[in-house]
């Protein structure tokens, strides 16, 4: 084994002193120059300085020996191959020779395939080679030193590289994990990027990750293909984005747009909106029912209906029935008209038709008062120059007056006011309503006509479920103008979006390019969101659906996602997917009462100094409300605490103590997580929303979990010794 470690340590040498060389080359080759050509250069030796760096520290972090298959049964270790394998391939430029196989490439698959033997790996042109793996080692490097490594052969597996790496503190951005991608994990990110892709994946199940490091994996299998080169991440909010910004330039993708589903839809409106914000769903005051019944209308797939039947009927009656008559030697029938907007002008969007129509009769107009100016010239010696002027001036005047009479007749739209009329009308609620598959709301038409009326006033703010219906009617009425697709488009925390939404983005991307990341069970808004991803991938795609699961949990430890999971039990839904956690076992959660808030708050305030003492950094306390979150975080900085609360508007995550609602806590992770005073006033066992929001608050902890509480807790929390610690504290 010593043996072992020199030669590893050797090659490693070996493998840094080429990257040092390698890093003077190409340093060497960028000029100070304005020609195209070696800027062009320049580009690509600053783009391996970049790959080189970040090489430097971890060249790879494992190893492979291998044979193909029909090389095995000869039985000799002749035929026995190795590579190594790390974020980027290193070759010797003069040889060709690789030295370290890029993890995204075809035979990297052979180390992130839980099997040995029979493991397929895809050549180009389509078809598979087989191979056999006899040693998958991987090795720990710290401060670019090796330490050991792990061996992992058919009948002895290593998992300490995984365990060590869930041992670790959390971190303010989000890594990636190339070193301890699961076979799970692996065959969705090398997912058939020609099926559309959903993953229902549980908390801690790494989504979010996993996502990344598809379009990282992505981008180099079409890194030569320039129609493959317009990536889109859409998250949950700025914060997220900042969160997970890091990864993909750690993976050598640069330049993806990251940004949130209001973000990216803003953009392609008419005129600049601003958004009122609500989460009236998780204020002290409980959304009433008519209100959130009016908010998922809108996020139904029946208001693109709605859209295309309004905008379809504008179409159809665009056009005056009648005739454009300029005089009586000048006329253009209604059906010529009619055929040059629904026939010659029909692969246009209505506004632009309308233009290219007007266009069209505004050329028509001039031509028509050239041949009268030409009539009108031919008699100028008898009439006189001056007065023909008169004369043309006056037909031209009245052409004038005429075409633009005739052309106020042609229907115009608005998209704002066009909105505000559909979702204001009672009789388009009613069919609305109808249509959405919800008869019995029909109950509340009246408060759902009340509710809407009062948000769309002609001066009120339009609030997020609206940008789905605004998107929709600017696309159907102005087109996406000069909008290229994008290549793929990844969608996280994807729970959140309704059907309609989701559809927007299909808009947005070449052939149904998508890959949907979520948890049903984190869907936590009672106003929008998905309930089944049959409603999605049955009424939506037309191309081949590739629907994956992912159980496993690897955040908490075991003891904390029981607790979790008792909590989710709760919820009676037949299709629900309990996590089901990995090797990492810890503390049980700490449930401690107080006889007061105060003295909770004070008592929390000397375990979150203790806690940061002991070297977990990055800690959040949670709670129900963001009106809760503000007087909690006003109390702990009284206390001498450096808080930051989290109120939704921030784009940049500072890390340290977090006090933070639960709906922005979703997609991020914490060493320690405190949850605070779930009492049975703020929470119901019978409601789904208040089980997922004990849910998710949860599963944000990576090694400790604690639950404060002084008033009566609610039956979400089990006191069962077996999954919590129970304690009593009076002062």
């Amino acid at each position: 084994m010593e043996d072992e470690l020199t030669k590893e340590r050797e090659h490693l040498q070996f493998i840094q002193d080429h990257i040092g060389h390698s890093l003077d080359r190409a340093k060497g080759e960028i000029k100070q120059t304005r020609d195209y050509t070696e800027i062009v250069l320049n580009t690509i030796s600053h783009d391996e300085v970049l790959q080189l760096e970040k090489s430097k520290m971890q060249p790879y972090f494992a190893k492979l020996t291998f044979q193909e298959q029909h090389q095995s049964l000869r039985k000799t270790n002749a035929c026995q191959e190795e590579i190594y394998i790390g974020r980027f391939g290193l070759f010797d430029r003069e040889t060709l020779t690789p030295y370290v196989i890029d993890w995204r490439s075809p035979i990297a698959n052979l180390y992130y395939e839980d099997a040995f033997q029979n493991v397929k790996v895809k050549a180009e042109h389509g078809f598979d080679l087989i191979f056999d793996v006899h040693l998958k080692r991987q090795f720990e490097l710290k401060d670019s030193y090796l330490i050991q490594f792990f061996d992992s052969t058919n009948s002895i597996r290593s998992n300490e590289p995984l365990i060590e790496r869930l041992r670790a503190k959390s971190e303010d951005r989000l890594k990636d994990i190339v070193e301890t991608i699961q076979a799970d994990q692996n065959r969705i990110i090398r997912a058939d990027p020609s099926k559309l892709l959903i993953v229902q994946g549980v908390a801690g199940s790494g989504k979010t990750t996993i996502a990344l490091h598809r379009l990282s994996y992505l981008a180099y299998q079409h890194k030569n293909n320039d129609t493959f080169q317009r990536f889109l991440i859409v998250g949950p909010s700025q914060l997220f984005i900042d969160y997970i910004s890091d990864v993909l330039p750690n993976l050598g993708v640069e330049g993806v747009r990251q940004t949130t589903w209001e973000s990216l839809l803003l953009d392609f409106l008419p005129k600049k909106i601003r958004l009122e914000s609500r989460h009236n769903s998780h204020s002290s005051m409980p959304m009433n029912r008519a209100l959130a019944r009016a908010s998922l209308l809108r996020g139904n797939l029946a208001m693109k209906t709605l859209i295309e039947r309004f905008v379809n009927n504008l179409e159809a009656t665009a056009i005056p029935m009648e005739d454009l008559i300029l005089d009586r030697d000048h006329v253009m029938k209604h059906e010529q008209i009619s055929r040059k907007f629904h026939h010659d002008f029909a692969h246009y969007p209505f506004i632009k038709r309308r233009e290219r129509l007007i266009t069209a009769l505004k050329q028509w107009s001039t031509d028509c008062l050239k041949a009268v100016a030409l009539r009108i010239e031919n008699r100028a010696q008898h009439i006189g120059y001056t007065a023909m002027a008169e004369h043309v001036q006056k037909y031209k005047e009245h052409y004038e007056r005429t075409l633009a009479n005739y052309c106020k007749k042609i229907k115009t739209a608005d998209v704002f006011t066009i909105y505000r009329k559909l979702l204001t009308n009672p009789k388009g609620i009613a069919w609305l309503i109808h249509h959405s598959g919800h008869e019995e709301w029909m109950e509340d038409i009246d408060t759902i006509i009340e509710q809407l009326q009062a948000m769309l006033q002609p001066n009120g703010k339009f609030t997020q479920e609206d940008l789905a219906g605004l998107f929709y009617l600017t696309v159907r009425l102005h087109g996406l103008d000069k909008h290229k697709p994008f290549s793929h488009i990844i969608v996280d925390e994807a729970q959140d979006l309704g059907a309609f939404q989701v559809y927007i983005l299909r808009l947005l991307c070449n052939q149904d390019a998508l890959s949907i990341f979520g948890d049903l069970s984190q869907s936590i808004y009672v106003h929008k969101g998905i309930t089944n991803w049959t409603d999605i991938s049955a009424s939506l795609f037309t191309k081949p659906v590739q629907f994956e699961i992912l159980k496993r949990s690897y955040r908490s430890t075991i003891e904390i996602m029981n607790l979790a999971n008792a909590a989710l039990s709760h919820w009676q839904q037949p299709h629900k997917v309990l996590a089901e956690p990995v090797l990492r076992h810890g503390d049980l959660p700490l449930l401690v009462q107080w006889s007061g808030r105060a003295e909770a708050l004070t008592g929390i305030a000397a375990r979150l100094h203790t806690l940061q003492m002991k070297g977990l950094q990055h800690i959040a306390v949670i709670a129900k409300t963001s009106e809760e979150c503000e007087a909690i975080g006003k109390t702990l900085k009284t206390l001498g605490l450096p808080i930051h609360v989290i109120t939704g508007r921030e784009t940049h995550y500072e890390g340290g103590i977090s006090v933070v609602p639960i709906y922005f806590s979703k997609g991020m992770e914490f060493d320690a997580v405190i949850l605070l005073n779930p009492s049975a006033n703020h929470y119901s066992d019978k409601d789904p929303i208040d089980i997922k929001l004990i849910y998710v608050a949860m599963t944000r902890a990576l090694h400790k979990l604690y639950i404060d509480y002084w008033e009566s807790l609610c039956k979400l929390i089990a006191k069962d010794p077996n999954l919590v610690i129970l304690e009593t504290r009076k002062s």
